[in-house]
Parts: structure tokens; C-alpha cells; sequence
């Protein structure tokens, strides 16, 4: 007889499943066909009269502003009717995979019973378990034993694909009835196919502005991922397409890491390890978004990339109308940044200096537009950890082509002709910045670079802007660009590259109105502090300085003091200065 340990594994195996044989038994594959073929009827259906509309006589000879209305509401009722048909044909096509899949599950039972009636044995539909048949009476205990052991694994194999195939069609169902979303089943015909992501965005926005008002919303629509990062798109539409996206991203992730979990039980290998610490980290990033997004109101989502890095995602936040602004700045950060640990504080930075730009703009008097002014938080590469990578530029140089092509699709939206685009780098950020202007191209007018390693750079003119809009600054006790600039793994430190003009990091006031805001301004201390508020609630010197750059306002910018002796570091264990202990982004 089989042993009680095989018994107890055998209906524990059983009970984890939560199909039966007598459940696939009474399972009818021509009934789950008839939602197909249902389905697939008003799929046919939908389109067919989405054409027919398309097609009406009156509106080849109908002009005038009525024309035009009737256009705009029949392009929206075809729209509707397409999605309805897309709706229907997903649902018939997961009712006909249903179908298939229910045939063959019981084709495989039969199977299982034909061979188990030839061995004497038979098996129980209501226990899902092998037994001793008629046949195997006088039968070796020790025989049965085996041949319950083979067959059973057999059942269970069959009772799994089962529980998924059950699974399966009930979602069909669910998506029949209304209680599941439906996935996109593609656009329809006529929705037009997308540039490639490496298009040149000037050309991308050509592309675009011939577009009639209905395919531009089909491509919302039926293609939002391409549309949402796509450089060239303007940017009011990605953000609107990407704050969309973003709660289906979010269930999307949190799948992901639910059935990873569930799987990833025991010890899992390496590779294991690293995907779920991945979806981990997306989901994370992907969350951070929503908070930030609702902690500030009124920034936008302007890339939303899930898919280009395994182990982040990528975005880029923005306040102020981007396309529509005079003045433009684009921070990138540096060592340690990701969107679930900076994006909240970047963006709260990057308001700031929005505020301050306006400010400042307002109280010089007679600048049109004061309020002109937009701003950006670029998390769009994988920067380095607090690890060796730092010490390389090989993540800097793989993140200078986006924020080059980034740039060029700024450029390429605005609709102000004299726009004035800043590009601000912190620290590794700001071998990322040097790195990506160095390509040429990026219409950028200032750059400003702050807590710098070194931008592997013999002449700031390499970064493509005019004699004087090229800023650094280094924070008072900062050890980065006094200490690690100085081994020369970037190149010299900025302060020794020709071409810079330094900005104060000091204790100071801003000039009286119209140069200047008058407020007293804390130092920049440390690597952090640059875009942050001092004590006083007035920005730091350092960002003052920043706003002054991104507001186009260069005269109101603080010279640092002169004859000031330089920041002093305490020596490590092995005689080389330790740097400020302060080093985060």
C-alpha cells in the first residue's frame, strides 16, 4: 500500500489546487466559442459602422464652421466605435484562447483515464486523486504504489493547467461582462504609426504639427507610451498622455512584484534576486511619482519611461508652461539620484528656482512676460551609487545622448523664437551636462555646473555656448570639486578650465531692485545645498545665483568674495582629505 508520507504529499498537491476533475468534466468548450463568436460579431460590427461614418457623401461638399463641428463630433463617435470594437475583438480573442486551451485540458484527462484504465487503475473526479481500480484487485501493493505515483503526477500536471485555463476564461468573462479591464488590443486602421525615438526632434514636431486634430488624439489614444516620450511631441501633450499613464503603470508594477514575490519562494538564484529587487525599485519609482505629482500641484510629467533601464524608471518632471516659456532651465542630478529618493525634493527645488526666476524678472522692471519662465527636473539616466561607478564616466557618457536629445526636443517644441534654455548639472550630473553639450547640437544658452568632479574639459567653449554664459560654483567646505576634481579623473577641476566665470556660494545680499531681490542670502555649504533654502527661508546664495542665471538676468548674479582662504579638510586614515561627509544629491 502507498506510504502515508506519499498520501499526505499527494492530497496536499491536490488541495493546492483549485480545480477538480469533476470541475474539467463539466467544463464545455462550445459554450466558451459562442462569446466568441458573439464578440467577435460586434467587433465586426463597430468597425463597419465607424467606416460607414467615415464615408458619408455630405461632408466631401459641407464647408463653414458647422462643417467643422459635425467633423470634430463624428471623428469622437469614431473613435468610440473603434475602441468598442478593439474592446470586443480582445474579448473574443481571450474567449477562442479559452476555448482552445479547455479542449485541450480535457483531451490530456481523457488521456490520463484511458492510460490509467489500462493499469488497473482509475481516477476519483470528486477527490482529483489516483485510486486502485477493478483491474489492479490482487495486484503487488508495491506495484500500485508506483503506478498511483506516475499517474497522479500526470493529474496534477493536468489539475494545474486547469486551475490556469480556469483562471484564463474567467477573466474572458469578466471582460465580457464589464468587471475587467480590457487590454489594448493595438489601434485600428488608420491611426498613424510613430517616429522612432532617435528621430531628430525638429523633425518629430513637423511630423506632428501635419497631423489633423483627430489623429493627434487617436495617437493619444491608441499610442501613448511612444507619445509620452517622444522629443518633439510638445510638451502640454506628453504631460497630459504620461499623468494618464501613470495609475495603469503603477498596477502594472505592483502585478509584477506580486507574482514575483509569490514565486520567489525559498532561496532564489541570483538572477532571481535582481529581477525582484528591480520590480521592487520600479514600483517604488513609479509611486514616488503619484506623491510628488500631488504634493505639487501643478507640475507635469514629461517623460514616464518604464522600459529603457531594468532597474529604474526614467522621468523627468516640469513646472511652468515649457513650450510656451521664455526662459527655461533643466537640472540634472548627480550621485545617487532616482526618482523614488529625489524626485520629490528635485522638484521642490526646481519650483523654487521657478519662483525665484520670476521673482527676480518681476522686480527688474519692464521685462515682458515676468512670469515667462518653466522649469525641469531631468531624472532620465541611471546615475551612479555610493560605490566605485562614480569614479567612472561610463554612466555619464551612456546618460549624455538622452539629455542631448532631451535638450534638442525643448528646443524643437517651443513656440517662442528667442527662448533661453539653461542646463544645470550637480555634481556626476554635471559630467552628464558637460558631457551631453559636448555633442553638439542641444540649443542651450547658459550652463551652470555646481559641486563638480570635473566635466572632461580643456575649454568651456567646448560646451557650445557664447564667451560668458558658462557658470561654476563650488560650496563652501564641498570636498567634490576641490578634493576629487583635483585627481583628475574628469579632467581639471572647472575652476582651472578657461572660459568659466564663477558664481558665489558666500553669505551675502542680493542687490537692491532692479538688479537684484535685496534678501540676505545663507552660504552654500557641504555638497547638497546648493538649490536649498537657508535658514531665513530665502534661497541659498548658490541657488539665488541659479535663478538669476535661468530668469536671463546675468547682471543680478553675486561674484564671489575675494581673498577668502581656502576650505581646509581634515585628513583620512591614509593621509588624503576626507571631503565634506555631507555627499548625497
Amino acid at each position: 500500500m502507498p506510504s502515508r508520507q506519499w498520501i499526505w504529499d499527494c492530497s496536499r498537491a491536490a488541495a493546492a489546487v483549485t480545480v477538480s476533475v469533476e470541475d474539467i468534466d463539466r467544463w464545455n468548450a462550445g459554450d466558451v466559442r459562442e462569446v466568441f463568436h458573439a464578440t467577435r460579431n460586434r467587433a465586426e460590427a463597430a468597425f463597419e459602422a465607424s467606416n460607414g461614418i467615415a464615408n458619408l457623401p455630405a461632408f466631401g461638399t459641407w464647408g463653414g464652421d458647422a462643417s467643422e463641428a459635425a467633423k470634430t463630433a463624428i471623428g469622437q463617435t469614431r473613435w468610440d466605435l473603434d475602441a468598442h470594437g478593439n474592446e470586443a475583438l480582445a474579448v473574443a480573442q481571450a474567449a477562442s484562447k479559452a476555448a482552445d486551451d479547455v479542449e485541450q485540458v480535457k483531451s490530456d484527462l481523457a488521456q490520463l483515464r484511458c492510460d490509467a484504465d489500462g493499469m488497473g487503475m482509475a481516477i476519483d473526479p470528486i477527490g482529483s486523486t489516483v485510486e486502485a481500480g477493478p483491474g489492479s484487485a490482487g495486484a503487488d501493493p508495491m506495484e500500485i504504489m508506483l503506478k498511483q505515483m506516475q499517474l497522479q503526477e500526470r493529474l496534477n500536471a493536468i489539475l494545474a493547467e486547469g486551475a490556469r485555463v480556469d483562471a484564463e476564461l474567467a477573466k474572458a468573462i469578466d471582460m465580457a461582462i464589464g468587471k475587467e479591464p480590457i487590454p489594448n488590443a493595438g489601434p485600428p486602421v488608420g491611426v498613424p504609426s510613430v517616429p522612432p525615438k532617435s528621430t531628430n526632434p525638429k523633425d518629430v514636431k513637423r511630423w506632428w504639427d501635419s497631423l489633423t486634430p483627430t489623429r493627434r488624439e487617436d495617437l493619444a489614444h491608441y499610442r501613448p507610451v511612444e507619445i509620452g516620450n517622444l522629443e518633439g511631441v510638445p510638451s502640454a501633450i506628453r504631460e497630459q498622455v504620461n499623468a494618464a499613464r501613470l495609475p495603469g503603470e503603477i498596477s502594472k508594477a505592483q502585478a509584477t512584484v506580486d507574482a514575483l514575490d509569490a514565486h520567489h519562494v525559498g532561496h532564489p538564484n541570483p538572477s532571481q534576486l535582481y529581477a525582484n529587487e528591480a520590480a521592487h525599485n520600479k514600483l517604488a519609482d513609479l509611486q514616488q511619482l503619484q506623491i510628488t505629482l500631488r504634493n505639487h500641484p501643478g507640475t507635469g510629467l514629461l517623460l514616464l519611461d518604464t522600459t529603457s533601464n531594468q532597474k529604474n524608471v526614467l522621468a523627468a518632471v516640469a513646472t511652468g508652461d515649457v513650450d510656451n516659456a521664455k526662459q527655461v532651465g533643466v537640472t540634472v542630478g548627480g550621485m545617487t539620484t532616482n526618482v523614488r529618493g529625489s524626485v520629490d525634493g528635485m522638484t521642490g527645488e526646481i519650483i523654487a528656482q521657478h519662483d525665484q526666476a520670476v521673482e527676480l524678472r518681476q522686480l527688474a522692471g519692464g521685462v515682458p512676460n515676468p512670469d515667462s519662465v518653466a522649469t525641469i527636473a531631468w531624472l532620465g539616466y541611471e546615475a551612479p551609487g555610493m560605490n566605485l561607478d562614480v569614479t567612472d564616466d561610463a554612466m555619464a557618457k551612456a546618460g549624455a545622448g538622452p539629455l542631448n536629445h532631451f535638450l534638442q526636443g525643448v528646443g524643437a517644441t517651443s513656440n517662442i523664437p528667442d527662448q533661453e534654455l539653461t542646463a544645470f548639472g550637480h555634481s556626476y550630473g554635471s559630467l552628464t551636462t558637460s558631457l551631453a553639450l559636448q555633442e553638439g547640437g542641444a540649443p542651450v544658452d547658459n550652463v551652470v555646473l555646481y559641486g563638480s568632479p570635473g566635466g572632461e574639459l580643456a575649454n568651456a567653449s567646448q560646451l557650445g555656448v557664447a564667451p560668458g554664459h558658462a557658470y561654476f560654483m563650488d560650496g563652501v567646505t564641498d570636498g567634490v570639486p576641490t578634493t576629487i576634481a583635483n585627481m583628475g579623473s574628469f579632467g581639471p577641476p572647472l575652476s582651472d578650465v578657461p572660459g568659466f566665470t564663477e558664481l558665489s556660494v558666500n553669505s551675502g545680499a542680493g542687490l537692491p531692485a532692479p538688479y537684484g531681490d535685496g534678501q540676505w542670502h545663507e552660504r552654500a555649504y557641504g555638497h547638497s545645498e546648493y538649490p536649498r533654502f537657508g535658514d531665513n527661508g530665502e534661497l541659498r546664495m548658490s541657488g539665488y545665483n541659479m535663478a538669476a542665471v535661468l530668469a536671463g538676468l546675468p547682471d543680478d548674479t553675486i561674484a564671489p568674495p575675494q581673498n577668502l582662504p581656502p576650505p581646509t579638510f581634515p585628513l583620512g586614515p591614509r593621509g588624503f582629505p576626507v571631503p565634506n561627509p555631507d555627499y548625497h544629491p
